[in-house]
């Protein structure tokens, strides 16, 4: 009645289950073909009783970027209703690396363009506003995850890492009105603005009638342009971020952009 169909899922399933059919039979007869979600440590395509899994947030096997001169992946390019596959960007994680509350500003930024050059889908598990709300001698911390957020209350919320605070809990901050961004936030949201860039590009070269529109010199610039930011997210990877910072990431950006004016000229 609300159109949900195409777009929700049931879950979660993490590491522990669900291990018997029952469950996913009880869905699967209340909402015929309902995928569900999966998050923790495997990549998970099923569960039993038939439950298909229609999203996927992993630690183990997140895919390293690979060299463009080998391979070429778009992790935003999926067939429809193709299971999304994302990365949970907590240590243990390829890709990116881990992105806690301390990760470098760069890493956030990169992510969601990072993870897509990787074949992902992109990254989640990650909390907007899982403040530190529990002093360091109160009862109702949970000994074994000895967290300090609102996540810490809950006993099996800590179950095998697999809690969002093993990533980063909050990238909002409480401000006096309601929360707030931060430079983690931030940084994300121009990330993703970044990303949204690339795939505007990525999208014009793999479409023989765009591409067509194109001037072979634009082309292959932008072909140069998308191997030399892959190649850049790959030794900012490597360093900790270190050989990304202070390495034109600004002038990378703004050509970019160009790049995706001068597309769009070709392509009115």
């Amino acid at each position: 009645r609300r159109g949900l169909e195409g777009a929700m899922m049931f879950g979660t399933g993490t590491d522990a289950g669900p291990r018997r059919p029952e469950p996913g039979q009880t869905i699967a007869a209340a909402c015929p073909g309902l995928p569900w979600t999966g998050r923790g440590h495997p990549n998970f395509s099923g569960f039993p009783g038939g439950a298909r899994v229609g999203y996927t947030c992993y630690v183990w096997g997140s895919r390293p970027i690979p060299d463009p001169s080998a391979k070429r992946l778009y992790g935003w390019n999926r067939k429809p209703g193709e299971r999304i596959v994302a990365a949970f960007p907590r240590a243990g994680s390829g890709t990116v690396g881990a992105l806690r509350e301390n990760a470098p500003l760069a890493a956030f930024m990169s992510a969601s363009e990072g993870y897509h050059a990787a074949g992902e889908a992109g990254f989640g598990s990650m909390g907007a506003d899982f403040w530190d709300v529990l002093s360091r001698d109160s009862k109702e911390i949970n000994p074994y995850s000895r967290a300090f957020n609102v996540i810490g209350r809950y006993v099996e919320s800590h179950y095998g890492q697999v809690y969002l605070g093993n990533s980063c809990a909050a990238v909002l901050a409480p401000g006096p009105d309601g929360a707030v961004p931060t430079v983690r936030f931030m940084a994300i949201r121009l990330g993703a603005q970044i990303a949204e860039a690339r795939v505007f590009v990525e999208r014009a070269l793999l479409d023989p009638a765009r591409k067509a529109g194109m001037s072979a010199e634009l082309a292959e610039r932008a072909r140069k342009l998308l191997d030399e930011r892959t190649r850049a997210i790959i030794r900012g990877v490597s360093s900790n971020w270190v050989e990304f910072d202070g390495f034109d990431w600004q002038d990378r950006d703004d050509r970019l952009y160009e790049l995706c004016a001068g597309i769009a000229r070709s392509n009115p």
